[in-house]
């Protein structure tokens, strides 16, 4: 016991939303970047076309497509999408793996429970921040 808390309280109240936190975070970034990875190449794919056309107008439109491919590029960079995903995903692998090794009693959280739980808590937290 820990400041009050069971071990199947502290997993349902704090571990269990953190991953799923995480996971929904990973998601999201995982969206964002393929969402404008896609709006990149579309957009990349087409300029040529205008770029091709007599069309008077094909001219600037090009030159739109590109600095909207730049911008695409630009905010995929500064946000850190790809990064975010794989940081979110990996912390939640951890504390998924963390909890079902704490649940079964195996590698540091073998031995006596009260001590295993202050173990766990310390792995989780460090984890988490």
């Amino acid at each position: 016991m820990t400041n009050g808390l069971t071990s199947e309280d502290y997993i349902q109240e704090r571990v269990n939303p953190q991953i799923e936190a995480l996971k929904r975070q990973a998601a999201f970034n995982r969206k964002a970047y393929l969402l404008f990875r896609v709006f990149f190449f579309i957009v990349v794919a087409v300029i040529p076309v205008f770029a091709l056309s007599p069309q008077p107008w094909a001219r600037l439109a090009s030159a739109i497509m590109g600095f909207l491919g730049l911008i695409s590029v630009g905010v995929t960079s500064v946000c850190g999408f790809y990064r975010r995903c794989e940081e979110c995903f990996g912390k939640a692998v951890v504390l998924e793996r963390e909890k079902f090794e704490f649940m079964a009693r195996v590698g540091p959280y073998a031995g006596d429970a009260s001590g295993a739980l202050a173990v766990f808590v310390e792995n989780i937290e460090s984890v988490a921040e």
